[in-house]
């Protein structure tokens, strides 16, 4: 009797639970309306990007500049490795830039910086017209108030000084928009199948979402601050969209949902933060155990993970249910981690171009014939090892709170104007009035981003003489910024609009 009790009592607490949800997850859709693109939306994002672009090579530098530029451009030019974590998407693309038949080799790959510049631009333009549009803003309302975002974003003060000389930020600066626009074309993809006959998850999306994370990995880790949203994001999208009307558990979908969020953090970011975590234990040594236990604990965990996968796809496909959403999540997570891993594999370019002894050539993997002490610094340069000892400051509460007031009144205020802020303020009250879903999906993307990266930066203490240096790591989040200016732009035509009589009347 007291099991049976025990069982209706969970039951009931999970009925809750699940309504509660169901509750929240209808009130962040409501008044979303998909939205597919038009060639006059990619003709406006390319004429911004030229725009941008046309500044910037106004204002390009026209040689070497002090800082990284030197040593970037010597290592894009030779094909080497770069100081920490090593840089070998930036030095592989900047090697096609190297080609350009115009100027000299240092010209080219600062134009190269204001190119990724445009591009980025061009992205965060589309991310923005749409989520206008699936908010039911006016084509006069959503077109003016995207097109002045993005200029924002082009015209901050960190994101053009970024974009005038050789560096890895422009180019890093890409996948942040690109990523939150799979992201919002897979959403009506999944509410476009959702009566399919089996659960349908947008595998393709996820999948080219998880490669792109990967490879952005491999230019500048400060894309890790993505994670925590798509890791929250996509499991919503899926029970708001695709489960919660079928037939099933409540409990089996609960537990479908979980598994998934529980794959991706172990079995791929989880993984990927631990294999450039083992070599850092000791900041002097560059071969201890943990490198070797490290790397077999991955690759075991690994050979489980997919010797169960292959099992059921190759041995035995008839025994896979696909109705069954353990199936499906424990499937769907398994091409995204590989084709995460896929993305992140650039990171062999160092070894192999260390072994060539280029004139930039951080790793030093070459100076020794032992592999485990090539591997031990090969992670030892995606982690930053070097960086671990340098003016640490101990990590406390007070520290920590310490570093976030900082960043908030010497980074960020000083990036837009008063003007800007005003927008952005009004942006946030507009944004939730009309889709609270990519309201909750800013702001959540804003205070994971800075509440993990700050403790980071904050180890060797933020001073005034460092916030100039420390700025470029906050441009994921001045973007985001940026976008919530858009709909304080909106909420500012809507009221002049209100104001016009003929308006009044159409």
């Amino acid at each position: 009797m007291n099991n049976i009790r025990n069982q209706d009592i969970i039951k009931a607490k999970l009925n809750i639970i699940m309504l509660s949800y169901s509750f929240l997850a209808d009130e962040l859709i409501k008044n979303y309306t998909p939205y597919k693109f038009r060639a006059i939306d990619h003709l406006c994002a390319a004429v911004l990007a030229i725009l941008a672009t046309i500044a910037y090579l106004a204002t390009l530098t026209p040689s070497l500049a002090t800082g990284d530029m030197g040593e970037l451009a010597t290592a894009a030019h030779f094909l080497g490795v770069a100081h920490a974590p090593g840089y070998p998407l930036h030095t592989f693309l900047g090697k096609l830039f190297t080609f350009l038949p115009i100027n000299n080799t240092a010209w080219r790959l600062n134009f190269y910086s204001a190119f990724c510049g445009g591009v980025t631009i061009y992205f965060a333009f589309l991310v923005i017209i749409k989520i206008c549009f699936s908010a039911g803003l006016d084509k006069i309302t959503a077109y003016a108030s995207s097109a002045a975002s993005a200029l924002t974003f082009a015209f901050s003060a960190t994101f053009w000084s970024q974009a005038v000389f050789t560096e890895v930020y422009t180019l890093s600066s890409i996948f942040s928009p690109l990523l939150f626009l799979i992201l919002l074309l897979w959403q009506d993809a999944v509410l476009k199948h959702r009566n399919d006959e089996f659960p349908w998850f947008g595998e393709s999306y996820l999948c080219a979402f998880s490669f792109l994370f990967g490879l952005a990995i491999t230019n500048h880790q400060t894309i890790l601050g993505v994670g925590p949203l798509a890791v929250l994001f996509i499991p919503f999208i899926l029970y708001t969209y695709c489960f919660r009307h079928r037939e099933l558990s409540r409990l089996e979908i609960l537990n479908g949902v979980t598994l998934l969020i529980v794959m991706l953090i172990l079995f791929g970011f989880g993984a990927a933060v631990y294999l450039v975590k083992i070599a850092s234990v000791n900041s002097f040594l560059y071969i201890t155990d943990n490198v070797k236990i490290g790397i077999g604990g991955v690759i075991a965990a690994m050979l489980v993970f997919y010797g169960i996968y292959f099992y059921f796809t190759l041995v035995h496909p008839s025994k896979i249910n696909h109705h069954n959403y353990y199936f499906k999540s424990y499937f769907t997570a398994g091409k995204m981690i590989a084709f995460f891993f896929l993305g992140f594999f650039l990171y062999s370019y160092m070894i192999i171009r260390a072994h060539g002894n280029p004139p930039i050539n951080w790793m030093g993997i070459s100076e020794t014939r032992d592999w485990w002490i090539k591997t031990a610094k090969f992670f030892n340069t995606v982690h930053r090892k070097q960086y671990a000892s340098q003016g640490k400051i101990p990590f406390t509460l007070f520290n920590y709170f310490h570093s976030l007031q900082f960043v908030i009144q010497q980074i960020h205020i000083p990036e837009f104007s008063a003007g800007i802020w005003a927008f952005i303020g009004l942006g946030l009250i507009n944004l939730w009035r009309k889709y609270k879903l990519w309201f909750g999906a800013i702001v959540l993307f804003l205070v994971t981003y800075n509440i993990l990266l700050t403790p980071v930066l904050g180890w060797s203490g933020f001073s005034s003489r460092t916030a100039g240096f420390n700025a470029v790591f906050y441009y994921y989040s001045f973007y985001a910024l940026s976008m919530l200016a858009a709909f304080g732009f909106a909420l500012l035509i809507e009221l002049v609009k209100a104001a016009v009589p003929q308006y009044k009347k159409s």
